[in-house]
């Protein structure tokens, strides 16, 4: 049976800079990014957020 050395053998070919590089995209890849929001839309998702504080919660008694 032949034994084959895997990624050991082509290790050797990576540059240090290219594996930084491509642990650095990788990771770019993975991150949440945030939605950009518009004037209008921030608005109007404060408007919301300040109606829900500005509600009253029936006491539990």
């Amino acid at each position: 049976m032949i034994r084959d050395r895997g990624m050991k053998k082509w290790q050797g070919m990576m540059l240090p800079e290219h594996v930084r590089l491509l642990r650095k995209r990788r990771e770019n890849l993975t991150k949440i990014r945030c939605p950009e929001l518009d004037e209008q839309k921030l608005i109007i998702k404060f408007g919301v957020m300040a109606d829900l504080i500005l509600i009253e919660v029936p006491s539990q008694e």
